[in-house]
């Protein structure tokens, strides 16, 4: 799986110039019926 944060955008909405465009999370999820939980620290 992949998950693609848009921080550019996110920054220019708080008034604040962003030094990256975007934040990634890739990770494999094996086990069926199991919860997996991402979580994005900016």
């Amino acid at each position: 799986y992949r998950v693609e944060f848009d921080t550019k955008a996110y920054w220019k909405e708080e008034g604040r110039t962003p030094f990256h465009q975007m934040a990634d999370v890739v990770f494999e999820a094996h086990a069926e019926g199991h919860r997996h939980y991402t979580l994005a620290l900016l």
